[in-house]
């Protein structure tokens, strides 16, 4: 489809969405193992930023794209008091309704018009869900607006500029991982078939980014001061057949985790790690 309009996108977004939320949680297409990891050190990178410069029982905190609740709950268990879900999706807010966040409100709606006062959070988080707006500017627009000054925002999202997603993603690192996730799927072959089958699906204005088209994304760039981690150089070749309980696959963890960190500084891995401060 070829220039698709905003409600076209958002419905289709909708309706994908709906139909992956009862499974969303325990499918290796959103939930697998490397993913619960990438979401795990991410958001203790995040709370150290965070308890650097204040107290989390005192900060309202909006998560953007909020789907089954996931990050929500982490951030409860972390001592936040005050949060907010937003989400397009029904089916991904009933699913987050039944983790019965005593400290959290949840909203049906969409980043393109959220339904919030000015200045209202002092920190918004997005997990992976900028790459799926018609106009990324459009959740900028929403942190320029909601964000307090002195507040953060923190992204977690692709790097197409990575190599091993998209159209960069047929070289021989691409052709190894190939090899390697194959094998391991092989092993792990009885343990993945017992979880749920999601098809990737996409609304016709996903695509990656990278984090020039982030920056170029911000209305108001002097306004923030913005920083970058790149991760994932050799984990996600394994995307999606690591399982948690395999001893063999959390050796494999630790020494993929081991070459990301010695890489990290030189390469760009599958996910990019943002955080920005508003200064005024």
């Amino acid at each position: 489809m070829k220039n698709p309009d905003l409600s076209t996108v958002l419905a289709e977004e909708q309706r994908i969405m709906d139909e992956y939320a009862t499974d969303y949680d325990s499918a290796t297409l959103a939930n697998s193992y490397v993913y619960q990891l990438e979401r795990k050190n991410f958001f203790c990178w995040m709370m150290k930023i965070v308890r650097g410069v204040g107290d989390p029982t005192r900060m309202s905190v909006l998560d953007a794209g909020c789907a089954t609740g996931a990050t929500l709950e982490y951030l409860e268990q972390e001592g936040f008091a005050q949060l907010t879900g937003l989400d397009l999706s029904p089916g991904m807010l009933e699913v987050a309704n039944s983790r019965a966040l005593s400290r959290t409100t949840l909203l049906q709606g969409s980043i393109e018009q959220p339904p919030f006062r000015d200045q209202y959070f002092d920190v918004i988080v997005s997990i992976f869900t900028v790459h799926h707006l018609l106009d990324p500017g459009a959740f900028f627009r929403m942190v320029d607006r909601v964000l307090k000054p002195g507040g953060h925002f923190f992204l977690l999202e692709y790097d197409i500029d990575c190599g091993v997603a998209g159209a960069g993603g047929e070289g021989l690192r691409r052709k190894l991982g190939d090899l390697a996730r194959a094998c391991i799927a092989w092993k792990n072959r009885r343990a993945l078939a017992g979880k749920p089958q999601l098809l990737p699906q996409f609304n016709p204005a996903h695509r990656l980014l990278n984090l020039a088209a982030i920056r170029e994304a911000i209305p108001n760039p002097e306004r923030y001061e913005l920083r970058q981690e790149s991760h994932g150089f050799v984990l996600p070749a394994f995307l999606p057949v690591l399982v948690e309980n395999s001893v063999l696959d959390q050796g494999i963890v630790y020494l993929a985790g081991g070459i990301d960190r010695y890489l990290m500084k030189s390469r760009s891995g599958l996910f990019q790690w943002i955080v920005g401060r508003r200064l005024e």
